[in-house]
């Protein structure tokens, strides 16, 4: 049957569904991470608590006199406001306010490094377009922490093991997965696996063997905020030095064995550090 004018035509009908499913969001956000998308525009990955992970295009954020333009900041709070289609993973990004520019977490080669560090974690363990609550409160909380001064490697030990726990890699308790024992003296994380195991279950099996000062040192993250967990680290001195240096081996463990692979932040971080250190110690 043919399509009259009254019934708009086969155009008409294009332009109504696809203005169907055109949705306009709003929320705040976290960038993460801030790419080239052509010669104008800017592709931007960004965390909120309602829509999880999402990327979106800046278009003429390049541009001299962007309205994005130096707003598109790693670790940046902002308000962002964006037009999305069923139809593709890449939404549009309309507006953006700045409500918080992280700036201070930008001043040396440490702090870039620092953020890169961050924003892989979550652009590797957020799922894209599902709610993150939990998420996007610990990496608002880092991000506060580290810009009031706080320790940067125990506010990381920290991040590192609240995202396990938000990623059902670690648990919020720290009891034995076999016998359901409460970790409390010592535990084994086994060389092949994820989950720590009391003595007992993990005995002739081999692996990294945990002490009360590292057992202890993860029940504080569950407790305390990021601040108040770098403060403590700090004054527990060389006495916590061992268990501290303990937990990010731990830590690393588990992480690289639920992933398959290492961040390629981490092996960036480490090795810029140690040729900075021996910078240092040589001039």
């Amino acid at each position: 049957m043919a399509v009259g004018v009254a019934d708009g035509g086969p155009s008409l009908q294009r332009r109504q569904r696809s203005t169907w499913q055109l949705r306009v969001h709003s929320a705040d956000a976290l960038l993460l991470e801030v790419g080239d998308l052509s010669d104008g525009d800017r592709v931007v990955s960004f965390l909120t608590a309602e829509h999880g992970r999402r990327r979106g295009a800046a278009r003429g954020a390049k541009r001299k006199y962007s309205r994005f333009s130096g707003q598109l900041q790693p670790l940046a709070t902002v308000r962002l406001t964006w037009f999305e289609k069923d139809d593709r993973d890449l939404v549009r990004i309309r507006d953006l306010e700045v409500l918080h520019s992280g700036e201070r977490l930008r001043r040396s080669l440490e702090d870039l490094l620092l953020c890169a560090y961050l924003t892989e974690h979550v652009s590797v363990f957020a799922q894209e377009n599902d709610p993150g609550p939990e998420l996007f409160r610990l990496l608002r909380s880092v991000v506060d922490a580290l810009e009031e001064g706080a320790a940067r490697e125990p506010v990381l030990r920290y991040f590192e093991s609240w995202i396990l726990r938000i990623g059902g890699v670690l648990g919020y308790e720290l009891d034995c997965p076999l016998c359901s024992r409460v970790l409390e003296d010592r535990a084994v994380l086994p060389d092949s696996g994820e989950s720590l195991l009391c003595p007992e279950c993990a005995a002739g099996g081999g692996g990294l063997v945990v002490g009360q000062g590292t057992l202890d040192l993860l029940r504080r993250t569950r407790r305390q905020s990021p601040s108040r967990f770098a403060s403590g680290v700090l004054a527990g001195g060389a006495e916590l030095a061992g268990a501290t240096a303990q937990l990010e081996e731990l830590l690393l463990q588990i992480r690289r064995r639920f992933l398959g692979f290492e961040l390629k932040s981490h092996g960036v971080i480490r090795e810029t550090l140690r040729r900075l250190q021996a910078v240092e110690k040589g001039a």
